[in-house]
């Protein structure tokens, strides 16, 4: 009986304090979370696996910063895992939701998420597809049917699909 009552005693406040934050819905200044619903609807916690897409700069990433600096475009394709979810800005600015990475060395990534994802710079591999993640897919898909790899059904499949999510 008393380890029951130690557990509750210690588990219940963890996750009855626990920050779920939701786009959208920020107050604070460097508020932090444990999970954070985005503008898409995707739900992303603490330990979560993202992927860098493409630098949308020709000198790096625009949201994916390393000591304020730009994260050169060459990561692409590399994992990262989320360990902290924290919100900046002010409500004259507004606030933007920030996750931070273990880093190329000893300094720490920090991430611009809402815009990353939207530029195409961030991958989530179980969240919806971005806009940018839909024209990429649509420009292959016609690329493989001009080279006779997947008939016209299958393009115009994949065409009708992406083009409800270019559109939104």
């Amino acid at each position: 009986m008393k380890k029951y009552l130690l557990f509750i005693c210690c588990v219940l406040p963890i996750f009855a304090f626990a920050q779920i934050g939701e786009y959208g819905n920020f107050t604070k200044n460097r508020e932090t979370f444990i999970e954070y619903k985005s503008k898409n609807g995707d739900v992303l916690k603490l330990g979560d696996t993202l992927i860098l897409g493409k630098a949308s700069d020709f000198d790096g990433y625009r949201y994916l910063l390393q000591i304020n600096i730009k994260v050169h475009a060459t990561h692409g394709g590399k994992k990262v895992v989320i360990n902290k979810m924290r919100v900046y800005g002010n409500e004259k600015t507004g606030f933007n939701m920030w996750f931070h990475f273990k880093g190329f060395g000893w300094t720490p990534l920090d991430l611009d998420y809402e815009n990353a994802l939207e530029a195409g710079e961030i991958i989530n591999p179980k969240g919806k597809i971005s806009r940018v993640q839909a024209i990429d897919k649509l420009k292959e898909s016609k690329e493989l049917l001009d080279l006779g790899v997947i008939s016209e059904e299958e393009y115009d499949k994949i065409k009708l699909e992406m083009s409800t999510i270019i559109k939104e």
